[in-house]
């Protein structure tokens, strides 16, 4: 068994990175000067400075996330819920169900929706190894509800979050 995996017959632990980390080249941050530049200008011809000063930190927070590695974190599912390292843990009475999607040749992501109203959704990556364990352990204390990708979800991917 890998060493990034530890399974045993209630639990799963594995260890992957806190995101998908996709190389943003000098054009992505050329046009996202340019699309900031372009809504500062309208903000100032409409003299709503609140709304230029907003547009200027969002792109200078964009920029800085943008080139931000992923940490690469211990997961694990089991009896008790899922937990995100020392960090979080969320027991099944905060979760409402589970998906599995594929998302590349190395990882699947695991989708939970949780009863939080403000972040409903808790996306964790899983190596292709343990998916099939992730969710048979899952299977035993969430209902499996395939998840519809939001608007937001698709403009993420578009811009290469």
């Amino acid at each position: 068994m890998d060493e990034d995996i530890n399974l045993t017959a209630e639990s799963i632990e594995w260890e992957a990175p806190e995101f998908l980390y996709r190389h943003k080249t000098v054009f992505w941050y050329w046009i996202s000067a340019i699309i900031a530049v372009i809504i500062f200008a309208f903000a100032w011809w409409q003299k709503n400075i609140f709304f230029g000063v907003f547009i200027v930190l969002a792109e200078i927070l964009l920029i800085y996330f943008a080139g931000q590695r992923p940490r690469s974190l211990k997961f694990s599912a089991g009896p008790t819920g899922i937990a995100i390292g020392d960090e979080k843990h969320y027991s099944y009475d905060s979760l409402e169900s589970f998906w599995v999607r594929q998302k590349n040749n190395e990882f699947s992501e695991l989708i939970v929706k949780t009863t939080a109203r403000l972040n409903p959704r808790l996306k964790i990556l899983i190596d292709e190894k343990s998916a099939v364990s992730v969710r048979k352990i899952l299977s035993k204390y969430l209902p499996e509800e395939e998840y519809e990708e939001t608007l937001l979800d698709s403009f993420s991917e578009l811009a290469g979050f």
